[in-house]
């Protein structure tokens, strides 16, 4: 086949440079023609379509989660960055480490030094959730099971809520520096 340079009259006799004819990429006819789509094919949309409704019911519009086991560790992508632990066996072990990453332990441990009742919510929701954790049934395969209560819903939304900040949107400035302050007033 010979080689039409862009600049060239196209050989499909329009008068026109092939550039601007045929050696157009948006040109209808420079595009391959449809082909028909196999019953495989149709079967494997269909299936990522039920999928990708079920994430989406699950984790919202968002990017989904990145998270997967290799090696005995969990590896979780929070948008550009990559966490990894070997004691996180579940994406919510990761939930729970990463609230504290978020907040700083120089944080939290000012706010340990405090009264009970001057602690922010959050702090105190962190020692119900630890509570519940302890009283959580162990099964044999090593996974644990409990009644979720409230403050488990609460540590553990707040958790997700801050996890997909950071994996969807590009804030500009840390989060912790903003965390203590924006959410629960001091009553």
């Amino acid at each position: 086949m010979v080689k039409i340079g862009r600049n060239q009259p196209c050989p499909c006799g329009s008068g026109k440079k092939y550039k601007r004819c045929h050696g157009d990429p948006l040109h209808p006819n420079s595009l391959p023609a449809p082909q028909e789509v196999t019953g495989a094919v149709r079967k494997a949309m269909r299936r990522h379509e039920a999928e990708e409704l079920v994430r989406v019911q699950q984790q919202g519009e968002g990017k989904p989660i990145i998270s997967t086991m290799f090696k005995d560790h969990r590896f979780v992508a929070v948008g550009s960055k990559l966490y990894y632990s070997k004691k996180w066996r579940f994406f919510t072990d990761f939930l729970c480490d990463y609230m504290k990453m978020i907040l700083g332990t120089e944080w939290g441990n000012a706010e340990l030094k405090k009264e009970w009742d001057k602690r922010h919510p959050i702090i105190r929701w962190h020692h119900d959730f630890c509570l519940a954790q302890q009283t959580s049934k162990k099964h044999s395969d090593g996974t644990y099971s409990a009644t979720p209560t409230g403050v488990v819903h609460c540590y553990l939304g707040l958790a997700y809520g801050l996890y997909l900040l950071s994996h969807n949107v590009e804030t500009g400035y840390p989060l912790r520096s903003r965390i203590p302050y924006i959410w629960f007033p001091r009553l």
